[in-house]
């Protein structure tokens, strides 16, 4: 195995162990190669809010929700820019742990899993930036000012709020961005909107990619070439 796909996969394992606390589960395959199964107790809700507020309210450790899109009316990440304490919740893990290929990756097939869990760096990873601004700021701005910080991004949703003239953005980026990061005070600078809002709500370690040929190989194997939660 590489390096750099052991070093992630364990960086997940232990963030996962810390996730479920004391709810009841088990890897599976763990050392057979890049991939591994995880059998664990859930619980489903009918909404993303509904396992969020389950989260908060200390009922389970972490929730799964759907991958975020644009102009939704309540996005559920809009609730975690709300969060307040030592541990708010922030987004500390992304679904499926590895992509099949760099190309077709689609975020239907992908889920985030959110608990109060302080988002590490892992060495290679993505964060989430959380924005309110006013909504003569264009997206197009937003994208521009990150890219002149260092930031790469990779995918932006928008909401325009109800009852003021603000807009919530969420930007994912390339890279680990830390709470205090003075890039999130300097991003409202370049932006012009001193009053406006920038928080990083977690991110996730960089998806290993495994090219058809591993894939196709690991299934000659017998090895069970996915993960499920």
């Amino acid at each position: 195995m590489k390096t750099a796909y052991r070093k992630q996969r364990d960086g997940l394992k232990s963030a996962l162990r810390q996730a479920f606390g004391s709810i009841p589960h088990q890897f599976i395959g763990e050392d057979a190669g890049l991939h591994f199964l995880v059998k664990v107790d859930t619980k489903k809700s009918e909404t993303a809010l509904s396992a969020l507020s389950a989260v908060r309210e200390g009922d389970v450790t972490f929730a799964v929700v759907p991958w975020p899109e644009n102009e939704e009316e309540k996005p559920w990440w809009s609730f975690l820019m709300t969060e307040t304490g030592e541990y708010p919740m922030r987004i500390m893990a992304r679904l499926p742990f590895g992509d099949r290929s760099k190309t077709n990756i689609t975020p239907d097939h992908q889920a985030l899993v959110v608990g109060k869990i302080k988002f590490e760096p892992s060495g290679d990873d993505r964060s989430f930036l959380a924005f309110d601004l006013d909504h003569s700021i264009s997206r197009t701005r937003i994208v521009d000012r990150s890219t002149e910080l260092g930031l790469t991004p990779r995918s932006l949703y928008s909401m325009r709020t109800k009852g003021n003239d603000n807009t919530l953005h969420l930007l994912e980026v390339d890279g680990y961005v830390a709470q205090d990061d003075a890039k999130l005070t300097e991003l409202l600078e370049k932006l012009e909107c001193p009053q406006g809002r920038c928080l990083c709500l977690g991110g996730y370690p960089t998806p290993p990619v495994y090219d058809d040929k591993v894939g196709k190989n690991v299934a000659e194997n017998g090895i069970i070439a996915k993960k499920s939660v």
